[in-house]
Formats: structure tokens, C-alpha cells, sequence
């Protein structure tokens, strides 16, 4: 086949102005010729087989780009290296198509053979197949009609397809061999399988497995099945992965360490299921009555877990509204993800240092707010006055000032009109408001200012000779 298509290859013609030789091109066939057996005989491995394929398809890479480089340079040279491209061309596609009509003849041969095993009952044929046979569909297709429990144990701890091993351990009777499987097997997948439903190792062996695997999701799959709670107390507490001791945690009846998983696991995740499985012990009821369930509570400490760390906002809430411990509403207040639940936080402060701190730092202006209302230290509130990002929290500190000075200096200087307004609005120095009566930007102050002097002064009689100068 090689050699009639180096034959066909070599009758290939060259591009315009390029002219090879009868003699030239039966060099090049010999030369090719020789290359290639003298490679086969040499290197049998790399020159035979799929390694054949690639190294045919480097060749032609590289004999393609130098004859284009060649080509390009008008070297007289080319002619012949194009006659070597297109004999490597034609024995490269020659390899490629005999390769896919094996392919698709075999495959036809194996979806065959899967449907004959499928009537097969002679249990020597089908344990030879299932040993044997180099396709692992076809062994697999045998091990599936095998009874012989010897047998299908050595299968699902050798064969080298996991697919395979694994439909030998789901037909054996003897619990053994499984258990041995889901501990050493080679194949995470197998032994994720091997502690499935079907499989039902012993509660040791699934501890072994829930502590000791090196797969997190191998662990997270004994752990489904595990009902020791020791052995889960521990795997809560120390599992590398949050994963595993979220489902530990899950399955976990000790309500003094879930307490401690609440306040102390550095994973939101595992803080949340501690915290839920405690208010909810059988994980049956609604988010809803989870929530009407904490209006009843009244441990603090209880409340202040679920306040930070259930995965439900309603939850959250609910359990801000009974809390009364300031460092753990100033926590919920700084941290927690809904604006809501941190309003509500905010609301239930009274500690004014804390307060101060949310009113200063918090980065959003609605939280601020919440706490600039409940503030009532005059330094802070001046500060917040002058210097709050936002106007409508700058407004509500002025609202609550009563130091002249600080109101006088916002009167005139803040950069917008409703917080001046409200400064002016609480003003007693005469001359000051006369002042932003004439020359205040806004006309609203403005006229705001006149209003407060009016009112200020007998029948206005100040006010007109002042304004009249």
C-alpha cells in the first residue's frame, strides 16, 4: 500500500517553471524507500502503529514548511523536495484512511460483540471475555452476565478500567470485597461508588474512609453514610475541607458543639449549618417557621450566632430583632450582606461609641444615616456635619447639632443648599443670618434666613434698616 502511493506521489507535478527528472524522481522513490525501511528495521516501535502516523505527520510539517520556504526563493532545489512532499502526502493520507476504516470495522465488531454477550449464558465464555477481551465495553458487557463471586471479586480489584471494576463490585453478594474496593482503590470515582447506596461498607470502614482519603468528595461521600457521632465530631471539627464538615455538622445532634462550630469554624458555610441545625434539629421545617421559631428564643448568645451566620436574611432578622448584646449587633451591623439586616442592627444600638464608629466608617451612606440618628454626642455630630460624604447625612447631623459655632460654619460653607437650609433653620446670630439673607447662592436660604429674622424681631423694623444698608 506505502509503496504503490510513493509510486502515485511521485508522478506529482511540480509548479510552473520547476522541472524534475524521470531519473531525479525514481532517486527521490529509492531514497524515501530506503529512509522508511531502514527506520522500521532500526526503530520498529516509533516506525510502526499510531507512533508511524505521527512521525509521518511531523515529516510532512516540516518537509511543507521548508518546500513553501523554497518555493518562495525560486530555489531551483524545490522541484524535488515538492515531489518528497507529495509522496509523504500521499502516504500519510494513504495511513489515515486505512486507519479509519479499521476504526469503523472494529467498531462495528464491538457493538457486535456487545450484543451477543447480552444472550450469552455460558458463564466459562463470558468469565474468559471478561478477562480478556481488549475492549473494557465488551468486558464490562460480560461482567455484567457473571454470577462466579471469585471471580468478580479479582475483576473489580484489577481490571484496569474503573467502569469495568466497578460493575464487578455492584454484582458481588459479598460486602467484603466492596469495602475493600472503597478503601484502595486506585480510581476516586470508584471509590466515591464504592460508599454509595448499593455498597454499604461497615460504619469502620467508612470512617477510615470519611477521615483518611485523600479526595475531599471520596470523604464528603463515606460521611452520607456514617452515623457514628464521634467519629463526625471529629470530622466537623477537622476536615480540611468545608465541604465535608458542612455534611458532618449536618448529620451532628450534639447541641454544645454545634455552638462551638457556630462561633468558631472560619467558614461561613459550616457557621451557617451549625447555626440552622440547632434551631431546626430535623432540618424539616420552612425557612418561615425557622424565622418565627427564633422569635421565641432568648439566649443571647444562641441569637448572636444566628444573627451572623444563618444562610437565611428572614433568619437573620429575626434574631437581630431579640438581640440585645451591642457587640453583636454592632458585628451584624458592620458585616451582614442585606442593608436591611444591618439597619435593623444599627436600630437596636445604644452604645454610642460603637455608633460613632458605624456613623464615621461605614461605607454606606443609608447605614451612616441609621446611626447619625441615634447619635447624640454634639463633637461627633459636628464632625459628621461638616464632613459626611453624602448630603442627606450631613443634613440629618445638622438636624441634631445645637453647637452655634459648628451650624454657623456649615451655614455657610456646606456645599449644598438643603444643608445649609437646615443650619440657617437653627441659627440665633442676627447679623450671621442677615448675612446669608444677602448673599447665600440659593434662594431658597435666602429667603429662608429673611423668614427666621422676621420672625425674630419686632414688626421686622431690624431687619429692614439693616437690609437697607
Amino acid at each position: 500500500m506505502e509503496l504503490s502511493l510513493i509510486i502515485v506521489g511521485s508522478l506529482a507535478t511540480p509548479p510552473t517553471g520547476l522541472t524534475v527528472s524521470a531519473m531525479d524522481r525514481i532517486l527521490i522513490i529509492v531514497g524515501l524507500l530506503v529512509l522508511w525501511m531502514f527506520g522500521r528495521w532500526l526503530f520498529p516501535r516509533l516506525f510502526s502503529g499510531r507512533n508511524g502516523t505521527y512521525l509521518l505527520l511531523v515529516a510532512w510539517c516540516v518537509v511543507t514548511v521548508i518546500t513553501w520556504r523554497m518555493l518562495h526563493d525560486n530555489n531551483p532545489a524545490a522541484a524535488s523536495l515538492f515531489v518528497a512532499w507529495s509522496l509523504i502526502s500521499m502516504v500519510l493520507l494513504g495511513n489515515l484512511m486505512i486507519k479509519l476504516f479499521l476504526f469503523v470495522r472494529k467498531s462495528g465488531d464491538r457493538v457486535k460483540a456487545r450484543h451477543a454477550i447480552k444472550k450469552l449464558t455460558d458463564q466459562t465464555l463470558l468469565a474468559d471475555i471478561a478477562k480478556n477481551d481488549s475492549e473494557w465495553k465488551v468486558r464490562k458487557a460480560a461482567v455484567e452476565r457473571l454470577t462466579d463471586q471469585t471471580l468478580l471479586a479479582d475483576i473489580a480489584k484489577n481490571d484496569s478500567e474503573w467502569y469495568v471494576r466497578w460493575a464487578a463490585a455492584w454484582k458481588l453478594a459479598n460486602q467484603t470485597a466492596p469495602t475493600d474496593i472503597a478503601q484502595n482503590d486506585s480510581d476516586p470515582k470508584v471509590r466515591t461508588e464504592a460508599v454509595g447506596e448499593r455498597i454499604d461498607p461497615d460504619q469502620d470502614a467508612l470512617i477510615d474512609i470519611a477521615k483518611n482519603d485523600s479526595l475531599w468528595y471520596v470523604r464528603l461521600s463515606a460521611i452520607t453514610r456514617l452515623t457514628d457521632q464521634k467519629a463526625l465530631a471529629d470530622i466537623a471539627k477537622n476536615d480540611s475541607s468545608w465541604h465535608v464538615r458542612k455534611a458532618a455538622v449536618r448529620k451532628l445532634t450534639d447541641k454544645t458543639l454545634l455552638a462551638d462550630i457556630a462561633e468558631n469554624d472560619n467558614s461561613p458555610e459550616v457557621r451557617a449549618e451549625a447555626v440552622e441545625k440547632r434551631i431546626n434539629p430535623d432540618q424539616t421545617a420552612p425557612i418561615d417557621r425557622n424565622a418565627v421559631a427564633v422569635e421565641k428564643l432568648t439566649d443571647q448568645t444562641l441569637l448572636a450566632d444566628i444573627a451572623k451566620n444563618a444562610s437565611d436574611w428572614e433568619v437573620r432578622l429575626a434574631a437581630v430583632k431579640k438581640l440585645t448584646d451591642q457587640k453583636a449587633l454592632a458585628d451584624v451591623a458592620k458585616n451582614d450582606i442585606y442593608l436591611s439586616v444591618r439597619k435593623a442592627a444599627v436600630e437596636k444600638l445604644t452604645d454610642q461609641t460603637l455608633l460613632a464608629d458605624i456613623a464615621k466608617n461605614d461605607s454606606e451612606g443609608e447605614i451612616r444615616l441609621s446611626a447619625v440618628e441615634k447619635l447624640t454626642d454634639q463633637t461627633l455630630l459636628a464632625d459628621i456635619a461638616k464632613n459626611d460624604s453624602e448630603g442627606e447625612v450631613r443634613n440629618t447631623a445638622v438636624k441634631k447639632l445645637t453647637d452655634q459655632k459648628a451650624l454657623a460654619d456649615i451655614a455657610k460653607n456646606d456645599s449644598e443648599w438643603k444643608v445649609r437650609l437646615s443650619a440657617a433653620e437653627k441659627l440665633t446670630d442676627q447679623t450671621l443670618l442677615v448675612d446669608i439673607a444677602k448673599n447665600d447662592s440659593e434662594w431658597y436660604v435666602r429667603n429662608a434666613a429673611v423668614l427666621i429674622l422676621l420672625k425674630m424681631t419686632a414688626r421686622g423694623k431690624f431687619v429692614r434698616r439693616r437690609l437697607e444698608n
